[in-house]
C-alpha cells in the first residue's frame, strides 16, 4: 500500500500519530510505503518518523525534499493553509513512475480501521477517489461559477484522496496544476482543494465521507460520537481546533491520544491537556453567550430606535 503525505515541523507530531494509527489498524499489509512531501523539516523529525516506521515490520518511509520554486506564489490566505497542503498536486510529477495508486492523507486525521477495501477499489474509469460531503450544487452555484464549475458539481473534500497514478499520467497535463492556482489566485477560497475539484471534475469517483473522512465538526452529540466508534476508518480534526493544542473545543480529542499516547515521547501528556481544553472549551462557550446576548440587545435597540422614529414621522 502507498500512502503520501505532506507537512513541515510545525505538523510532524500529529503526522506521527497519523501513522501510528496506520499502522496499528492495517497489519493486514505486507508492505506499506509512506511517500513525504516536505521543504521544511528538521533532520531528527525524519529520523524518528523513519524509525518508527520500521519498527513496525511492514512500513518504510520515503522523504522527498521539494524545491523552493513549487507553488511559491499560491495563495495562502487561509491560516491553515501552507505551501505543504499544496504538495498533493505534485504525487502525479514526484511518485516514482512504478507506483501505479496512491493514498492521500490530510495529517490532521487519525486512521480507525482497515483501509484495505477502500485502497484496492476499482477506479470504475476514474482518476481520483474522494468523499462527497456535499450533494450536486450544495457548495452554492455562485462558488462553483468562480471555479468555472457546472452548479450541479459535487464538490469533494480533499482530505482523502485515492490517485490512479497510472490514468493521471496518460490523461492529466501536470502544468495545469500549477496554472490553475495563478490564472484562478483570487476564486481560490480553499487553495490546492479548489484547484483538485476543477481539475477533476467529472474525473472523481466518490465514497461515503461518513467512513473515510469523518469531519471533527460534525461531532456533537453522544450518538454521533457512537457512530464514529461503529464504522468510521478515517477521521478528520479539520478546522481550527486541533486535539493537540489546548484551543480545542470538539468532543474527539480522546481519538487522537489513544494513539498519541502509544509513542513514548506523547506517552502521559493527556491528562494536563485535557485540563486546558476544558478550561478553555467553557471560556469559548461564555464568550459565545455574551457574544450573542449582546447581538440581540443592539438588535432590540435598533427595532426601539426604528418605532421611535417611526411614530415622530407621524
Amino acid at each position: 500500500m502507498n500512502i503520501l503525505l505532506s507537512f513541515n515541523s510545525n505538523y510532524y507530531m500529529p503526522a506521527l500519530v497519523l501513522l501510528k494509527s496506520l499502522l496499528v489498524n492495517n497489519q493486514w499489509c505486507r508492505e506499506i510505503r509512506v511517500y513525504v512531501l516536505y521543504a521544511d523539516l528538521k533532520t531528527e523529525e525524519i529520523q524518528r518518523f523513519s524509525q518508527v516506521a520500521e519498527e513496525s515490520g511492514i512500513a518504510k518511509a520515503i522523504f522527498l525534499p521539494v524545491g523552493p520554486d513549487k507553488f511559491k506564489d499560491a495563495p495562502l490566505h487561509l491560516k491553515w493553509i501552507s505551501r505543504e497542503t499544496y504538495y498533493r498536486l505534485l504525487a502525479q510529477e514526484m511518485l516514482p513512475e512504478s507506483v501505479e495508486r496512491v493514498l492521500y492523507l490530510d495529517v490532521d486525521m487519525v486512521v480507525m480501521g482497515s483501509l484495505e477495501e477502500f485502497y484496492h477499489q476499482d477506479f470504475e474509469g476514474k482518476l481520483l477517489v474522494a468523499c462527497n460531503r456535499h450533494g450536486p450544487g450544495g457548495v452554492g452555484p455562485k462558488r462553483l461559477e468562480q471555479l468555472t464549475l457546472p452548479r450541479d458539481t459535487i464538490y469533494f473534500n480533499a482530505g482523502t484522496l485515492l490517485y490512479d497514478l497510472s490514468g493521471q499520467r496518460r490523461e492529466i497535463d501536470p502544468n495545469i496544476l500549477y496554472e490553475y492556482p495563478v490564472l484562478f489566485y483570487k476564486q481560490l477560497k480553499y487553495g490546492d482543494q479548489d484547484v483538485l475539484n476543477a481539475v477533476f471534475y467529472g474525473l472523481t469517483k466518490f465514497a461515503d465521507y461518513r467512513v473515510y473522512n469523518c469531519f471533527d465538526h460534525d461531532i456533537s452529540r453522544q450518538r454521533q460520537e457512537d457512530r464514529v466508534r461503529r464504522s468510521c476508518k478515517i477521521f478528520h480534526f479539520n478546522g481550527n481546533g486541533k486535539p493537540w493544542t489546548e484551543m480545542y473545543w470538539g468532543r474527539m480529542a480522546w481519538l487522537f491520544w489513544e494513539y498519541a499516547q502509544q509513542l513514548p515521547e506523547y506517552a502521559g501528556q493527556y491528562e494536563a491537556l485535557k485540563d486546558k481544553q476544558l478550561q478553555y472549551k467553557k471560556k469559548r462557550t461564555a464568550d459565545k453567550a455574551k457574544a450573542t446576548r449582546q447581538k440581540n440587545r443592539q438588535k432590540a435597540e435598533q427595532e426601539k430606535r426604528k418605532e421611535e422614529e417611526h411614530e415622530n414621522e407621524n
